[in-house]
């Protein structure tokens, strides 16, 4: 997080002669059923005619909305819808065609801090969430950190504890607060009328302590943790930490080369010392890293976030309202800025692709996130934004 520099490794058309024999078609009659069932819509046409109009064999009539004098057509495929909506778009008699699209209802969870939850809304989370809620195949995700407060009451049910490489025992929670406002982010229990809302519904987040109570910790311990999380599990790992260095400790490029091995996703954050010399930091900088660089409310890049090379993807990372806990851990939300939290929001996203689709591979999904991701900066990918900042709702598409 951005409020607490730590040392060590850290908290961080075509002619339609050209189509299938056409044919006249006579008006629908009336009382046919209006429209096409809701997954055939994609493949449908609506047709609005001032007089009698061919239309290819293939495109068969199953609907009428007599009040708009609209026809309902049906084709073989998506891509025949789209190709017969723009022939029949400058047919002679048609005053218009398109082609049918679905439409859903947006999930608003109950939570009270949804509302403030303005990076869930820049990365169209809802919109997702009408596809996937993560519910229907859950992910583990592993969050390499301080621990997690399993007790704080927008997390319960959804930690496992891993291992603690910090003080050698079986017991990973949180002595700090920046795993817990991590894991928050990824999985905060969601319409449970408290809090926030998590990115995952049904994500479980797997606990592994490897900073101690001040934040800090080694190579080794990240190291560790990884292999752990990996061994447990855990389709996705979020490390939100790092340290500058000269290049990809050998024990970190092992533990990455571990977890690829094993098919899992790394996510990393970029690191917050862009204003500060911007120097590359690990193991965000490691092959196999997911690094994620922060965006601002504006979705400019955010003015602490590093950049560069390494930088893969970005996501918000100003004013995230998530979980927290204070000194005497007592239970509450915060808002925090850093791409410690900006981190956990593409994992998030991972975990929601992996629950869609389990049997893609890690390479799938980090491709989907790139692929899908909103091109902000100069054409193309770029240093501060990578391949872009993350959308969600078009990656569930």
């Amino acid at each position: 997080m951005r409020s607490r520099g730590l040392a060590a490794i850290s908290v961080l058309g075509i002619a339609l002669g050209a189509s299938p024999a056409a044919r006249a078609v006579p008006p629908i009659a009336v009382d046919t059923v209006p429209c096409v069932s809701i997954p055939l819509a994609e493949r449908s046409v609506l047709v609005q005619a001032s007089a009698r109009v061919s239309w290819p064999a293939d495109a068969r009539p199953v609907g009428r909305l007599a009040a708009l004098d609209v026809d309902v057509l049906l084709l073989p495929s998506r891509e025949r819808a789209r190709e017969v909506a723009g022939l029949l778009t400058v047919a002679p008699g048609v005053r218009w065609a398109a082609v049918d699209s679905r439409v859903s209802a947006q999930r608003t969870p109950n939570d009270p801090l949804v509302p403030r939850q303005w990076a869930m809304r820049v990365v169209r989370v809802q919109s997702a969430w009408d596809v996937e809620t993560g519910r229907r195949n859950p992910v583990v995700v592993a969050v390499l950190d301080t621990g997690v407060d399993a007790s704080h009451p927008d997390l319960i049910g959804h930690v496992r504890a891993g291992g603690d490489f910090v003080s050698g025992d079986a017991d990973p929670s949180d002595e700090h607060f920046h795993g817990t406002a991590v894991s928050g982010v990824v999985a905060a229990s969601t319409n449970n009328k408290k809090g926030v809302a998590g990115i995952s519904w049904g994500a479980t987040v797997l606990a592994e302590r490897v900073l101690n109570a001040a934040g800090s910790g080694s190579m080794c311990t990240v190291a560790a943790g990884i292999i752990d999380a990996v061994d447990a599990g855990a389709r996705v790992l979020n490390l939100s930490l790092g340290a500058a260095g000269d290049g990809c400790p050998f024990v970190m490029e092992q533990a990455l080369g571990y977890a690829r091995d094993h098919d899992a996703l790394v996510v990393v954050s970029a690191g917050n010392d862009g204003a500060r010399g911007n120097p590359v930091n690990y193991p965000a900088g490691c092959d196999g890293a997911f690094a994620v660089s922060a965006t601002d409310t504006q979705d400019k890049p955010a003015k602490f976030s590093e950049y560069g090379p390494q930088v893969d993807i970005s996501a918000p990372g100003v004013n995230v309202v998530t979980t927290s806990r204070d000194d005497d851990g007592v239970h509450g939300y915060a808002y925090l800025s850093g791409t410690s939290i900006s981190a956990p929001i593409v994992a998030g996203a991972a975990a929601l692709l992996l629950s869609r689709h389990p049997d893609w591979t890690a390479e799938q999904v980090r491709a989907r996130l790139v692929a899908t991701a909103r091109d902000l900066g100069p054409r193309g990918r770029d240093d501060r934004y990578g391949a872009g900042r993350v959308d969600i709702g078009r990656a569930l598409r």
